[in-house]
């Protein structure tokens, strides 16, 4: 039996002296909140769900202290009950240090067709009540209601059905397709909850304390985005390996990466950040993975999912970080990602983007990664027509028309401003089709209120069939909200 085995052992009730304070060791509570009368908060139900807990010492250097529960057994003091939990800080490593903080995470199998869900906390070894708790399904944005500027809402049904989302230049349709491109848009975690939002009736999102290190952030440093061939119906959750992992997208974007999270407001972690990428066979930069991307928007359809990934190292673990009865030399690091801290064979985290040299531990459930609902890019509701893929965005400076695969009967493409006395064209002529690839067609605005408004695109053939209409699209005054990238 390790040493840290032993320590495990250490009973609850006693106390440690550590640089000159004294920490009574006493159980750490706290609860999953129950969805209000409104139906705002996520419903609390922890069916199938587990519980993790890890200790961070001051500095936040060591992240390999993990405890876990799971289907009714504790691997050292950690339970959960109903919608309650208890956790004793006196199982993780000791010295216990008032300076210690303890994050707890519960993870959730989706129900209905929507993603799994996650529920955050953390507390200060001087807090034993943790308070409430509430789950955030993953891909999604919180409820709207719980403050004024969230006004997205986004939720994803489980069909991989297009979803509609204005991220600050207007509604637009993701999946999207796009020259060469496919991009998609996915809401992120409130992963810390800064004192300076308020959030909705007793919902109690994400981590009460941040980081040790980052002191804007809790544990989630990004998420792993996972893509397969579409084969005709939506993936199974069991159906997604490291075969299909895609890429790494940091919490914090790089420049030139085509990753990266987008808040509609300035309010940080309210509900309103979205996690955008273009999954695009013309990257300046390789994706970390080194997979090629469709070369061709939706020349084939693919589904997508996203995985929250928090702090720590695949490669920090090995059999001294294990708390469990496990054979001696036992290495939890599996050949695909995971990490198996228990020893039953199935993992307790699922971290593929780690054989890139990438850091962060994925979020598991029943042994297999947290993850969204899918998207699928290039839907079936959505398909390849004659007219080919064509949208219009809107952005200060004017209108883009985007074009993804033009077809030969394409002869181009005329844009018209819809208003109170009917359609006004955009462009002074016809739009030329380019080529297969088609492009990108900047179409300049004398003012900034040329920009706003309804819109739609003709699409005009050259072998004399009727002039295919797209749209309208719809445009919003800039001033109604802004928009900026984090971490620039």
């Amino acid at each position: 039996m390790s040493s840290r085995t032993l320590l495990a052992l250490v009973t609850c009730c006693f106390v440690l002296v550590v640089a000159g304070s004294a920490v009574a060791q006493v159980s750490h509570t706290g609860i999953i909140v129950d969805p209000t009368p409104e139906g705002i908060c996520e419903p609390a139900d922890t069916t199938g769900a587990e519980l993790y807990s890890m200790k961070m010492t001051q500095g936040g250097l060591d992240l390999t202290d993990w405890h876990w529960f799971k289907r009714g057994e504790s691997n050292a003091g950690l339970w959960m009950s109903g919608l309650s939990y208890s956790l004793n800080p006196g199982n993780h490593t000791v010295p216990v240090s008032v300076r210690d903080r303890f994050y707890i995470i519960i993870t959730r199998p989706g129900t209905d067709g929507r993603g799994d869900a996650v529920a955050l906390d953390s507390s200060d070894s001087s807090t034993p009540n943790h308070g409430a708790m509430t789950f955030q399904v993953v891909g999604e944005t919180i409820n709207p209601a719980h403050d004024l500027h969230a006004g997205t809402g986004l939720v994803l049904d489980g069909s991989g059905s297009p979803v509609s989302i204005d991220l600050g230049a207007g509604e637009r349709m993701f999946p999207a397709p796009a020259s060469s491109a496919i991009d998609l848009v996915f809401g992120a975690l409130i992963d810390y909850q800064p004192a300076l939002y308020a959030p909705g009736p007793g919902c109690g999102f994400g981590m009460a304390l941040p980081h040790q290190a980052r002191p804007d952030q809790g544990l989630v440093i990004g998420y792993n985005i996972y893509r397969q061939p579409d084969l005709g119906s939506v993936p199974e959750p069991t159906s997604w390996t490291s075969e299909h992992w895609l890429d790494f997208i940091p919490y914090v974007d790089e420049p030139g990466d085509l990753a990266g999270f987008q808040d509609l407001n300035t309010t940080p972690q309210d509900g309103n950040e979205f996690l955008f990428y273009s999954d695009s066979g013309l990257d300046e930069a390789p994706r970390p993975s080194g997979r090629p991307a469709p070369q061709r928007a939706c020349a084939d359809s693919h589904w997508y999912v996203i995985q929250p990934v928090v702090d720590g190292d695949y490669f920090d673990f090995d059999e001294t970080t294990v708390l469990a009865r496990v054979p001696l030399g036992f290495d939890p690091r599996q050949l695909d990602g995971g990490l198996d801290l228990t020893g039953d064979g199935e993992p307790e985290f699922f971290s593929p983007q780690a054989f890139m040299g990438l850091p962060g531990l994925g979020l598991t459930v029943e042994g297999r990664p947290v993850l969204s609902a899918p998207l699928l890019g290039c839907t079936a509701s959505n398909p390849l027509s004659a007219a080919g893929q064509v949208e219009l965005r809107g952005g200060t400076s004017g209108l883009e028309l985007v074009v993804g695969l033009e077809p030969a009967e394409v002869a181009g493409y005329d844009v018209y401003r819809l208003g109170a006395s009917g359609r006004s064209r955009v462009n002074g002529g016809l739009i030329p089709a380019v080529g297969v690839e088609g492009g990108v067609h900047r179409l300049a605005t004398e003012d900034r209120r040329a920009v706003t408004g309804r819109y739609e695109i003709e699409v005009v053939f050259n072998d004399g069939r009727e002039n295919e209409v797209r749209g309208p699209y719809v445009f919003r005054a800039r001033e109604e909200r802004t928009s900026r990238r984090r971490g620039r």
